[in-house]
């Protein structure tokens, strides 16, 4: 599986699984094939991030933390 990048708000993530036991998903998040480009839309992006936004890794491995501001 080729890797993707999501940049996503881990603890809002989290809370959801906690709370609903199910898997968050991906589906209003921004995706990226290279991490470069994730990185870039990342420090670049005029809004705001909170500090629980992160890029994430999302392969055939699982999910992993990479970048977090």
């Amino acid at each position: 599986m080729i890797p993707i990048y999501a940049i996503i708000n881990e603890k809002e993530r989290n809370d959801f699984e906690k709370k609903y036991q199910i898997p968050y998903g991906y589906g209003l998040c921004e995706f990226f094939y290279d991490y470069d480009t994730a990185c870039e839309f990342f420090d670049e992006e005029k809004i705001e991030y909170h500090e629980s936004v992160v890029i994430e890794k999302v392969d055939s491995n699982g999910r992993e933390i990479i970048y977090r501001k």
